[in-house]
Parts: structure tokens; C-alpha cells; sequence
């Protein structure tokens, strides 16, 4: 069981009884592959999500040298891009969101050979990769079907 509450409040621990089973209160829980505590802060998501960006960019990194520019864009939309697109529509709003940003922004200048302090607006407009903003406003929008790509059918009454 967990019980939501904000940072100023005093957080009592309780416990619920069940079919002569004792549930107790937990402050953060894992649901469908996100972490979330009882404050709804996301960090613990957050600091769970960076490590699989961390190995997402050494592997960009790794095959920099060995492949091209494609080939590093299937492996960033691979292990990047469905990590944080995954859940990004609960969590995508928090403050600790910058800091996927930034591992974002690095993985777009390693996959362009930039150099480390380089700007990444121009890196991602080239690689047709929309920031993780973006991707939380744009949510609804991004999953729909492209209208050149949807049926053509017309109905006749």
C-alpha cells in the first residue's frame, strides 16, 4: 500500500489488514516499470532510467568509429529513445527530467563527433531527433498516424 502525501506533511506509517493478512505501507513502488514514491517526485525513476542511457551512449560510442550515421541513429531509437519514451507522459514533467535531458544532449554529440560544449539544437534538427520536452508536449500528437499514411477510405451513405 502506498499512501501519497507531500514533503511538509507528516508521513505515519499504517497498516492495513486483509483477510487475516497485514499490508503494510511502502514509500516507493515499482508499477509497470516505473518508480514512483509516495511524494511523486519521479527521482527514483530517474535515477533507475540513467544507467540503461549511460550504456545507450557508451554503445553509440563504441560503434562511432565502425558504422554510420544510420546505423547510430537505429541503435540511439533502440536503447535510448524507447527507454525514455517509455512512461514519459507521467513522468516527463518533473524537474528531474533535466538530467536525462543532459545524457540526451550528450548522446546526440556523440553520435555527430561534436565537440562536448557544442550547442545541440542544430545536432538534433540534423538528426531528426526530438528533444525529451518535445517528446512530453508533443505526446498525443507523435503517436498518432501520419495522415499520409492513414486509410484513404470514404464512406457513402
Amino acid at each position: 500500500m502506498i499512501k501519497f502525501c507531500t514533503n511538509h506533511l507528516l508521513n505515519n506509517q499504517q497498516q492495513c489488514p486483509t483477510d487475516n493478512y497485514l499490508i503494510n505501507e511502502v514509500t516507493n513502488i515499482r508499477f509497470l516499470g516505473l518508480k514512483l514514491d509516495n511524494n511523486m517526485n519521479w527521482k527514483n525513476h530517474v535515477v533507475k532510467t540513467l544507467p540503461k542511457l549511460s550504456r545507450a551512449c557508451h554503445a553509440v560510442r563504441a560503434m562511432y568509429s565502425l558504422s554510420s550515421l544510420n546505423t547510430l541513429k537505429i541503435i540511439y531509437f533502440t536503447y535510448f529513445h524507447s527507454v525514455i519514451n517509455y512512461g514519459i507522459i507521467f513522468w516527463g514533467n518533473s524537474s528531474k527530467s533535466n538530467k536525462i535531458f543532459l545524457a540526451q544532449k550528450k548522446i546526440a554529440r556523440i553520435m555527430t563527433g561534436s565537440r562536448p560544449k557544442s550547442s545541440c539544437k542544430p545536432l538534433f534538427q540534423s538528426l531528426g531527433i526530438l528533444t525529451i520536452t518535445s517528446q512530453y508536449t508533443g505526446w498525443p500528437r507523435s503517436h498518432r498516424t501520419p495522415r499520409k499514411y492513414a486509410p484513404q477510405t470514404q464512406y457513402k451513405f
